[in-house]
């Protein structure tokens, strides 16, 4: 019983896990696109200094790391076996993707 109970636990986890990775990937690439379209109207710049550089290099290598990155945490998670710490840090990155969707919307709105 108790081992079936940890199993189901251990499953809800990947799961979520899976789901939050997958929901971290579409931010990114939200991300990326909202960050090239105020560089370009010129209403933000990038804060992450590597990513800046990036962007500078050129915009493709830009999108390519901002979409790259969670794609291989999403494959990569498949053979991690992993503890529940994983799963919040997972969700808390994910948070804070999210409240960077919200402030790009705020000046999109602003803008546009």
């Amino acid at each position: 019983m108790l081992v079936r109970l940890r199993l189901k636990l251990f499953m809800d986890s990947v799961r979520l896990g899976t789901i939050m990775l997958m929901g971290l990937t579409l931010l990114s690439l939200f991300d990326a696109i909202a960050t090239d379209a105020g560089i370009r109207m010129q209403a933000v710049s990038e804060a992450n200094p590597f990513a800046a550089a990036l962007y500078e290099m050129h915009p493709v290598v830009f999108y390519g790391y901002k979409t790259v990155m969670p794609l291989m945490l999403l494959v990569l998670n498949r053979y991690i076996r992993r503890p529940s710490y994983i799963t919040k840090l997972i969700m808390i990155v994910t948070l804070v993707y999210a409240l960077l969707a919200v402030y790009h919307m705020a000046w999109l709105y602003k803008f546009l």
